[in-house]
């Protein structure tokens, strides 16, 4: 008998329950030298909503910090996000993600404001990995973020005034 299968498993679903949605301003460059671009975005608001009611989550983003970093003569960037969120009852919530974007096309040119300003979430590949820290005084209907693995898509958009909009739909297993 072999230890190594062989077949796969069938592969798992993924259940969008989360909406996020970021208010973001314009990349600002931090390091620039031969091995790395590093740009830092902040985040002003926004919010992040529950798509299935077995799975209720309301907050409103305060702000965060989005770090981006690329190397020298790449296209993927690597993102390293930090989140500060409220309920409605005014418990804190510190969400973190880390993921990875392709810096071509659409998600480019709307990411450096070259006159695109909508993209599906089909047409890039914005992709995070989302992780809550709850306040000790949240509802206990939202402790189920602490129970999950978290895998979400994204785009990029601006709106009427050329605002940087970032949304993401956050997937779990469907299990």
């Amino acid at each position: 008998m072999s230890l190594i299968p062989t077949t796969a498993p069938l592969q798992s679903k993924l259940k969008p329950v989360l909406f996020v949605h970021l208010d973001a301003g314009e990349a600002i460059p931090v390091v620039q030298n031969a091995t790395q671009n590093l740009v830092v975005v902040k985040l002003t608001g926004g919010s992040v909503k529950s798509l299935d009611t077995n799975y209720p989550f309301e907050t409103e983003i305060l702000f965060g910090f989005d770090d981006l970093s690329t190397a020298a003569g790449a296209t993927r960037t690597t993102l390293d996000c930090k989140i500060y969120l409220r309920t409605p009852s005014g418990a804190g919530v510190y969400m973190t993600y880390s993921g990875v974007v392709e810096m071509a096309g659409k998600a480019a040119a709307i990411a450096g404001n070259q006159g695109e300003s909508h993209m599906e979430f089909e047409e890039g590949y914005i992709t995070a990995n989302p992780k809550f820290t709850l306040d000790g005084k949240v509802e206990e209907e939202y402790k189920w973020v602490n129970d999950e693995i978290f895998i979400a898509r994204g785009r990029f958009l601006r709106d009427t005034e050329g605002k940087l909009k970032v949304q993401y739909y956050v997937y779990i297993y469907d299990h």
